[in-house]
């Protein structure tokens, strides 16, 4: 089809003389670009979805790294201030990564802990310093009540999770809010 209509364009352009006949074509060659990369980028975005098991993701992270991801785990621990992770393992499985939404966007309670969920976002690792690590470890122990010693954790830290914003629970009476 957009042969035939730069045919017909082209039959109308030509008396006008070479300098406006390539810009002519220089536009709709933008356009016809335009037009197609859009629809490709639609098309990019199903596939590059990488459906796995969280088995499969802590077996290999490295490998998975910054794509985004789709699996189904099932909700365990969860934050208890904001609600805006959950670790998430398999039925059964002793590996769990954590699913982190923007503050406000999704909430986790603790009634959620044994549901299953499907969730989908990118994976993310991150890399702490040491004094970024103690801070980070001291906010976990106070989300959860707990005591922590700057002193029991020295160097470096890594860790892996999937950053997102969906996500929906299987079978289960309880919804994700949003706020």
């Amino acid at each position: 089809m957009r042969m035939i209509r730069i045919k017909m364009i082209l039959d109308k352009v030509v008396p006008l003389g070479g300098a406006t006949l390539r810009f002519v074509m220089l536009c709709l060659t933008l356009a016809a670009g335009t037009s197609l990369a859009s629809e490709e980028a639609k098309t990019v975005n199903d596939e590059t979805t990488v459906r796995l098991s969280i088995g499969e993701l802590m077996n290999q992270p490295r490998f998975y790294l910054d794509q985004y991801v789709e699996l189904v785990g099932v909700v365990g621990d969860v934050c208890p201030m904001m609600g805006c992770w959950a670790d998430l393992s398999e039925s059964g499985g002793e590996q769990t990564v954590r699913f982190k939404v923007p503050d406000g966007q999704l909430i986790f309670t603790a009634e959620m802990r044994d549901a299953e969920v499907r969730i989908e976002g990118f994976f993310r690792e991150h890399v702490l310093d040491e004094k970024q690590a103690r801070s980070w470890l001291q906010h976990l122990a106070d989300e959860k009540g707990e005591p922590f010693s700057p002193e029991s954790h020295s160097g470096p830290l890594s860790f892996f999770q999937i950053e997102g914003d969906k996500a929906e629970l299987l079978n289960s009476i309880y919804s994700l809010k949003k706020s």
